[in-house]
């Protein structure tokens, strides 16, 4: 079961950097006014809403997980000595990583909603500001409810 978690952690991690990576090359081609693909932009639409819809609670609990410790062990992986050395760096790490979906996970919540009059998208939202403050208080509800369990 450990090889599982640090197997899904690390691919987590090179998804968000994917992502942070493809949202700063759609920013930069709209800056320049050259598409030359209009892909990445689908791709982003679609990773976007499987992150938000999908994986947000499933995100968050992996990388609150590292947290937990049981007995001086961590509750996964029972070889790791809770803060020690490797211990401290992925706890430092997957932080980071947290922060990072966090804003991933805001900057969905803001822009993905229907400008339109009418509906074209089923998952988009007209109040951008509903959406903000239920991403928050998910966030929130799973980190608190990590901690109570």
């Amino acid at each position: 079961m450990p090889v599982y978690f640090w197997i899904v952690s690390y691919t987590l991690i090179f998804i968000l950097i994917t992502y942070l990576a493809q949202l700063f090359y759609i920013d930069y081609s709209i800056k320049i006014e050259k598409f030359y693909f209009i892909f990445p932009i689908k791709i982003m639409r679609y990773c976007s809403s499987f992150i938000f819809w999908v994986l947000m609670m499933p995100i968050i609990e992996i990388f609150i997980s590292i947290f937990s410790c049981e007995n001086g062990f961590h509750t996964v992986d029972h070889d790791l000595e809770c803060w020690s050395g490797i211990h401290i760096f992925y706890c430092i790490l997957f932080s980071f990583s947290l922060i990072g979906y966090t804003v991933v996970f805001m900057l969905i919540s803001f822009f993905y909603n229907e400008s339109r009059p009418y509906h074209t998208d089923a998952f988009a939202r007209l109040d951008t500001n509903f959406e903000t403050y239920m991403t928050l208080y998910k966030i929130l509800i799973t980190i608190v409810g990590h901690f109570l369990y």
